[in-house]
């Protein structure tokens, strides 16, 4: 996995945390549609985005069921706990301090607004509730 998919992937989760989440759905319909609506909005707005960045497009590829799971599932234990026995739940385990550093971590420059949408994405598609 590149550097870039896990700098990605530690932002959407703190963005959820910062939205009030709890819980995402994981391998269930639910997520297949939230991973598809992400996948449509990176489709639509790479643009937005540096070219050094495209590698996070990776996460996305084949509807991005595999490679965002195996994501998901690399940062297992610290950001998030997979919920047994089928794994069909995400509980974001972060705290508020840990998620409001990895949204200002600069170190993969990308807008915040596009975080956001992506993440807003995933939770309208998933039927995620966010507060």
């Amino acid at each position: 996995m590149y550097t870039n998919e896990i700098l990605f992937m530690d932002k959407f989760l703190s963005k959820l945390k910062m939205m009030h989440v709890g819980s995402i759905p994981f391998r269930t319909n639910a997520y297949r549609a939230g991973v598809h609506a992400m996948k449509r909005y990176y489709e639509k707005n790479v643009h937005l985005l540096d070219e050094n960045l495209s590698d996070i497009g990776l996460l996305f590829l084949n509807g991005g069921q595999k490679d965002f799971a195996d994501a998901i599932m690399a940062v297992n234990g610290g950001r998030i706990s997979l919920q047994n026995p089928r794994l069909e739940k995400a509980s974001i385990q972060m705290t508020k301090k840990r998620a409001q550093l990895g949204l200002t971590d600069n170190e993969l420059e990308i807008p915040d607004s596009f975080i956001t949408e992506i993440t807003q994405a995933f939770c309208d598609a998933a039927d995620v509730l966010v507060m």
